[in-house]
Parts: C-alpha cells; structure tokens; sequence
C-alpha cells in the first residue's frame, strides 16, 4: 500500500471506542494513523524483542462476539483456536484493528509485528493467527526490527535513529 502522508504516531495505545468494545487492556505497542490514495488507514504495531508473547489463555463473550461477526477479520471457528497460548495475544491486537475499522469507518487497518529476524515465537504466533484469518496477508504483517532499520538508513530523517538502534540493539559483539 502507498501510504501518501502519516497523520499521527502513538505509542501505547488502544484507540478508546474498539477498547471499550474489547472490554480489556489490549492495546498497540506504537499505532499509526496514515493517509492512502484510497482513504485513510492505519497500522497497529506489537514488537517482540526479548519477551515472548504473553502465555495466559484469555477469553471473553466480547472477543467470541467480535470473532463470529460475519464482516469481521476471521474465519469461521477462529475462537476455538485463537485462545490457545501461541496466538492468543496476537488474536486480541488482530480484534482490537478489528473493532477500531469498524468503529472508525471509512478506514482500514492492518496489525504488524515487529521482531528480531531470528524469533521463532513471534514467527509462530504470526502463522497461527494468519491461518484463521480471512485476509491473512493484508491483515497481518511480519517484519524484521533488522529489516526496519536497514530501510531507515537509506531515509535521510531517519537516518540517524536507525544507526542508533542498530548499534545498541542489534549489532553482537
């Protein structure tokens, strides 16, 4: 997707509508609200670095609704599998984009996980949710923190950042 201008940056958040239709304290590590030539979007971003995916199986009558809605983002019987420990995080990102599409019409929106190239639990998780999901690859992006930074290098505003990252976090010794 081109993305023509990025309207707005947060970091730690849920937007407040599709929380409270959630009914819990999911939120996105960083959200980006941007302007396409087709409207407007947004992407919701969860990072892994060091720390796996949370392990407790939460589960919810909001998360089933939003789950079973037919204009929804899953596949039928998605509940019965997304709770289980490898995607349950992941799951509730996904509905949180889910339920801030349908509350923030007209907009669209996609989640990414940011990870270390090498993260085996963040590839699982990112497979598990991908298979029950209707668009898996519009809806859910995987990208490297390596591969992010390797891209801001070459952007002259971002430049100096992504040297910073790069050296603290991802160079070894």
């Amino acid at each position: 997707m081109q993305i023509e201008r990025v309207d707005e940056v947060l970091v730690e958040h849920a937007p407040p509508t599709a929380r409270t239709r959630l009914g819990d304290k999911t939120s996105f590590d960083a959200f980006v609200r941007f302007t396409h030539p087709g409207g407007r979007g947004f992407l919701g971003v969860e990072t892994k670095y060091t720390e796996p995916f949370s392990a407790p199986e939460y589960e919810s009558e909001a998360y089933l609704q939003a789950t079973n809605d037919p204009e929804g983002w899953f596949s039928s019987g998605a509940a019965d599998i997304a709770k289980e420990t490898s995607t349950n995080q992941l799951w509730r990102n996904c509905l949180l984009a889910q339920l801030t599409e349908q509350t923030d019409r007209p907009v669209t929106g996609s989640v990414v996980v940011l990870s270390l190239r090498e993260d085996p639990h963040a590839e699982a998780a990112v497979r598990g949710v991908r298979s029950f999901l209707k668009e898996p690859k519009g809806r859910l992006l995987h990208a490297s923190l390596e591969d992010l930074t390797e891209h801001a290098l070459h952007e002259p505003a971002l430049r100096a950042w992504a040297f910073m990252f790069r050296s603290r976090y991802l160079l070894t010794i």
